[in-house]
């Protein structure tokens, strides 16, 4: 299948990438005068170096700074082994931005500040490269690394790493396309980092010669087959909503005609209905299906100033009830105007990557210029970080990474190259 109609943005020249990687391997391995002191000979075991290395704040800058202090720095910096130590000391990856759909464009909006601000062109891709091409695509979600994208239109799903650039297109099984107009799906990918292997779940509904049936289809990439048609046991209409990942299993919003949430099991590879909780300001715009406690199912719900976590226990005889986990008070935790008057309040994403969720406060009375105050907040720690850029009414989806690696650091290498070129010269 042609990658044609799926571009990113920007193109690195590898003459122009600053990176340790491409470095010789002869001669002696200096470090760079100044930055070390001779005490670094005690770090004499890669092993230990690297345990030092990983309790680095997950910053980029602060990677990318440890990997040009030598070659074997560089090399340690770089490996796969040195991410996974990442991930298995800090845990949680940092939030870098957030993806919408903007047109014909998959366009990044970052998080972090400088010097670790990721600029947009960076991550973003042209979906749509053919200027007469406008196709029906979304955005379904990010999660392990990836973006997946649903193209209608081509009935195809896109699975897009942001930092190395590839892209990955998987056309729909045949008897799936009747589904492409109302079809969610999610990506699952190796959360321990030790592969690119990937699977995809595909779910739709379809409401042929007036029999309605809910089916989904898994993928594994190792195969590259589809397997056999799944149904649910009634049918129901998926949401436009991303899934939320617990454990081994996947979970949808339905529409509210519906009234509950879709449970895809990979392990028995089965779909079931679960019953949401009757309580006020649930619908889709101020709730996200999140990780809840001992690998439950939670909801965030969100109506500004009360943010409140609820998890769904089910007790030893198998019945389920939804049971408030603690309600927060944001006044106190995000930094609006003390003299504003908050109107209507909106979660925009969720990834489960990081706890953490995307909401939005509008003023109140609303202005012709919108003043709209976006917040990114870990769920976990209550953490709230200010978010600027041009938010509207659409999805988000936050985009969570251990940004290390080989191609994160050439990209890093080339973030302080245009940096440096951009100093005025004496």
């Amino acid at each position: 299948v042609s990658l044609a109609p799926y571009l990113p943005l920007h193109h690195f020249s590898s003459k122009l990438t600053i990176s340790p990687l491409h470095a010789s391997d002869e001669g002696d391995d200096e470090t760079t005068p100044g930055l070390i002191s001779p005490a670094t000979e005690v770090l004499g075991k890669d092993d230990l170096l690297a345990e030092i290395l990983g309790r680095l704040p997950l910053q980029p800058s602060l990677i990318l700074h440890a990997s040009i202090v030598s070659k074997r720095w560089g090399r340690l910096a770089a490996s796969a082994a040195f991410c996974r130590r990442l991930r298995d000391h800090h845990g949680r990856p940092l939030v870098l931005g957030a993806f919408e759909r903007d047109g014909k464009k998959l366009l990044f909006i970052p998080a972090l500040d400088s010097p670790d601000r990721i600029p947009a062109e960076r991550f973003s891709l042209q979906v749509c490269a053919d200027e007469a091409t406008n196709d029906h695509w979304g955005v379904l979600g990010c999660r392990h690394g990836r973006v997946v994208i649903i193209n209608r239109t081509r009935c195809q799903l896109v699975v897009f790493d942001p930092v190395s650039g590839d892209r990955c297109i998987v056309a729909f099984p045949p008897d799936f396309d009747q589904h492409a107009y109302n079809a969610n799906g999610a990506l699952i990918g190796d959360e321990q980092l030790r592969s690119s292997a990937f699977q995809l779940v595909l779910v739709g509904f379809s409401a042929n010669d007036g029999a309605g049936v809910t089916a989904a289809r898994f993928y594994s990439s190792e195969t590259g087959e589809w397997g056999e048609l799944i149904a649910a046991a009634r049918p129901c209409a998926v949401g436009h909503l991303p899934c939320t990942l617990i454990g081994k299993r996947l979970y949808w919003w339905l529409t509210e005609r519906d009234h509950g949430i879709l449970e895809f099991n990979m392990e028995t590879k089965s779909l079931g209905v679960i019953t949401k909780p009757s309580i006020e300001n649930i619908h889709s715009c101020r709730s996200r299906i999140i990780n809840g406690e001992d690998g439950s199912v939670g909801l965030v719900v969100f109506s500004y100033p009360s943010l409140q976590m609820w998890d769904r226990k089910v007790s030893d005889r198998g019945v389920a009830t939804w049971v408030l986990r603690k309600t927060v008070d944001m006044r106190g935790k995000l930094a609006l105007p003390s003299s504003m008057e908050a109107g209507k309040s909106t979660i925009l994403g969720y990834t489960e990557d990081a706890d953490a969720v995307i909401i939005s406060v509008h003023t109140f009375p609303w202005v012709q210029n919108g003043d709209v105050y976006v917040f990114l907040v870990q769920l976990d720690l209550m953490q709230c970080k200010k978010l600027h850029g041009s938010f509207m009414e659409n999805s988000y989806h936050p985009y969570a990474n251990f940004y290390a690696g080989p191609t994160a650091l050439k990209l890093l290498g080339r973030l302080d190259s245009d940096r440096d070129a951009a100093v005025p010269q004496a």
